[in-house]
């Protein structure tokens, strides 16, 4: 089995270069896994969609599939990974792009194999792995109703605010 990997610098801005690295590699994966994201206001505000939903429609196209993490604060866009929610609904993107699937995310529980540093072995055992609890939601302000969604009642009844339903 081959893994190919796509690496930016880490920021940001860098995230399309990273998307059309993938898009436009003719040998690339058919599928990708997208594990990070930016809350929609942002990547509106620094008019960063055009360069990020192009290589993503570009690779739909060519039949290929890439599913990004929703997000870590829920059905807000705070920062804070899962501990802050600024309670305002907002969708975390790539996941919320029509190109993309979005999906949970997934904490990998590890325990050490050594008893000491010494004889530590790597990777580390996995253990077991768990749901995030804080997945990402919201509506989408960059995506428009599909039409399926058009005649639906608008959502009237209080939200979620904890795991338990207080």
């Amino acid at each position: 089995a081959e893994l190919d990997l796509y690496f930016d610098d880490g920021l940001a801005a860098d995230m399309g270069t990273t998307f059309q690295k993938w898009a436009g590699d003719p040998n690339g994966p058919q599928i990708t896994n997208i594990s990070y994201g930016l809350c929609e206001p942002v990547v509106l505000a620094l008019g960063w969609q055009p360069a990020m939903e192009a290589p993503l429609e570009q690779a739909v196209l060519e039949g290929r599939t890439a599913f990004a993490s929703s997000g870590d604060t829920g059905g807000s866009c705070a920062a804070g990974n899962g501990i802050v929610n600024d309670g305002v609904p907002a969708a975390n993107y790539p996941a919320s792009s029509a190109f993309v699937v979005g999906v949970g995310g997934t904490v990998e529980m590890t325990k050490n194999t050594g008893t000491a540093s010494s004889t530590e072995k790597w990777p580390a055992a996995r253990y077991t792995e768990i749901a995030w609890t804080h997945g990402g939601g919201g509506h989408s302000i960059m995506e428009p109703e599909p039409a399926y969604q058009q005649k639906v009642a608008t959502v009237t009844t209080k939200c979620v605010l904890t795991h338990d339903g207080n």
